[in-house]
């Protein structure tokens, strides 16, 4: 449980960060969101990979077993040997965010629609972080877009719960949605969609507000690489350019 509060409380503050509305506090809610988008993945990520170690173990025994003529375990080699992933792989997994995404949409834990729109917001951010590269005509919708693509990645969320003794424990960013059906609701599993679903209430994200956020940030960089404007669906002809 303390891993799902870590996570819970940079989402907390993010959302601050945005409804503060100032370049500057978007700047770090961005950052935020990408930093916990990132942690839900390696853990999300950690907990596909939990079996490695035990298919790596079993593999030395049935290939011990191969050797001394063992015929049912000379078949079972192969199949257990393409479930291990090389290390050079889990290296790259563990080190390189799109990798990360890649890999949980590989396993279907992921939408595939989803992990474009990430490896781009992610390296907006190290334009950001790194090479001070600040658009403030990108900033507000990009930073909204993350919020709600960060809450997609939580609804995904897996990962082994360390329990408190008792919801008192709890910080209050996580107590609040966590004693929200009674003392026991902290241990409900649906805890990751259920905090998903209320954040993006309390940020007022819904499709209409995504799809907005959406145009504005394509607007954004398209004026800046092409110089013309996009509008959505049935709005008024007058403002066309």
């Amino acid at each position: 449980m303390q891993q799902l509060e870590l996570i819970v409380v940079q989402l907390e503050e993010a959302k601050g960060m945005i409804e503060k509305g100032r370049m500057a506090h978007l700047r770090l809610a961005f950052i935020l969101l990408d930093s916990v988008t990132e942690l839900i993945l390696h853990r999300t990520v950690q907990s596909e990979l939990w079996d490695q170690e035990v298919l790596v173990g079993l593999l030395s025994t049935y290939k011990q077993l191969e050797a001394h003529g063992s015929a049912e375990a000379a078949a079972e080699v192969e199949a257990i040997e393409a479930r291990i992933i090389s290390k050079s792989e889990l290296n790259k997994i563990d080190r390189n965010f799109d990798a990360k995404v890649d890999f949980l949409v590989e396993r279907g834990v992921l939408d595939a629609a989803i992990a474009p729109v990430l490896e781009k917001l992610h390296k907006y951010r190290n334009e950001m972080y790194h090479r001070d590269k600040l658009r403030p005509e990108v900033i507000k919708p990009a930073t909204l877009i993350y919020f709600d693509s960060a809450c997609t990645v939580l609804t995904s969320y897996r990962h082994l719960y360390t329990l408190y003794g008792s919801p008192s424990e709890l910080g209050p960013e996580l107590r609040r949605y966590a004693v929200a059906d009674g003392p026991l609701s902290f241990v409900r599993q649906d805890l990751p969609q259920r905090i998903a679903a209320q954040l993006r209430h309390e940020v007022g994200l819904d499709l209409p507000q995504v799809r907005r956020a959406l145009v504005q940030y394509l607007n954004a960089r398209l004026v800046l690489q092409c110089g013309f404007v996009i509008y959505p669906v049935g709005s008024s002809p007058e403002r066309r350019r």
